[in-house]
């Protein structure tokens, strides 16, 4: 059973003393917000611990709603602190203590509890939301969006992310055409550049179209001069043949496809059969019937019929950030004095990053 069920049960080590504990407030701005989970079914602890004061403070709780990762927004979650099976516990310590104390199974029977504090009233809020989204693809969100607009702000206070607000100077109006905005969007895949890893829709990821090869040039990877980016570009090379088109073993890469071996891949080679025609020049028609197109076949005379796929477009993960914050409302203790001034305590928040697949 979990360490943390300590939430319920009075270990004989604890000390006790004679008056009340003098705590005036709670010292846990720096440390970071943890969470455990219980033995029981939903059951959570939420802890912070000072490591120079040798003290802790968690929240245990059981609720069936509760996700840190959420595929749905929900409403915050309020908890009342009469319910037995949620409590606020301060403690210290006789000697330094790690998150095994709350997380292990097993516990560490060297630490003393010396003081002890149990919330026995307040309401608990939880809430959960999204922070953060990224395609991690190596260009910045703002370089993404019209006007390096960031595409995740909402300057009017209208609860509508720019990328998808129709007039984000005015609260009065949202996203009401249902649509991402101009310029959000390059590829029109319906997922925005900031979330999309293949801006361009041609199956080559964004962060391998990036790197120009040119020392000390951090400008974008351009190889066909045409002052559009590769990673914004769907012909890449120029060539009339679209990008994703010059995948010719339909595995969803192009990057391995090289008709004519010159190391140079085809979505990137003026010549994809090296046979001295530029491609653009060959075109996608079939002089010879052997569907294979003049731009790959080294041999118009040749009849042989090859085999033919269709490739598929690459899988996408956005990297979400959701973010909970927890805090207590008009907290009372079961022995506290004048002094204490925390009847309303943040614990603060915890981020989780989670890749979310997007079609």
């Amino acid at each position: 059973m979990k360490n943390f069920l300590f939430l319920f049960i009075l270990f004989s080590l604890t000390a006790c003393d004679d008056g009340d504990i003098i705590i005036t407030s709670f010292k846990f701005d720096d440390a970071s917000l943890q969470l455990c989970r219980g033995a029981k079914d939903n059951e959570f602890v939420f802890f912070k611990i000072n490591d120079e004061t040798h003290e802790a403070i968690s929240y245990n709780f059981i609720n069936d709603i509760y996700n840190e990762t959420p595929a749905e927004p929900f409403e915050p979650i309020t908890i009342n602190l009469e319910d037995e099976n949620n409590r606020l516990i301060y403690r210290q310590f006789n000697t330094k203590i790690s998150t095994d104390y709350y997380c292990s199974t097993i516990p560490d029977g060297t630490i003393t509890v010396t003081e002890e504090l149990i919330g026995i009233k307040g309401i608990a809020t939880i809430t959960v939301e999204i922070i953060d989204e990224d395609d991690k693809d190596g260009v910045e969100a703002l370089l993404e969006s019209p006007n390096q607009n960031d595409p995740q702000g909402d300057p009017d206070d209208d609860g509508i992310p720019n990328y998808l607000d129709d007039d984000m100077a005015n609260s009065s109006i949202g996203n009401e055409d249902g649509l991402i905005e101009d310029g959000y969007d390059s590829d029109g895949d319906l997922i925005p550049d900031f979330k999309d890893q293949d801006d361009d829709n041609d199956n080559v990821p964004t962060s391998a179209e990036l790197p120009n090869g040119i020392p000390n040039d951090d400008n974008f990877q351009d190889t066909d001069e045409d002052e559009i980016p590769n990673y914004l570009d769907n012909d890449d090379d120029g060539d009339g043949i679209l990008s994703i088109n010059e995948d010719i073993n339909a595995d969803g890469n192009p990057r391995n496809d090289d008709t004519d071996n010159d190391g140079i891949p085809n979505y990137l080679d003026t010549d994809d059969d090296g046979d001295g025609i530029l491609t653009i020049e060959e075109g996608e028609g079939d002089d010879d019937g052997d569907m294979i197109p003049n731009y790959l076949d080294t041999n118009s005379d040749d009849d042989e019929m090859p085999s033919t796929n269709t490739p598929d477009n690459l899988g996408n993960n956005v990297s979400t950030t959701y973010r909970t914050e927890l805090s207590i409302e008009n907290l009372e203790l079961n022995e506290t004095n004048n002094q204490f001034t925390d009847e309303s305590f943040s614990f603060g928040f915890k981020d989780t990053v989670k890749l979310i697949p997007t079609n």
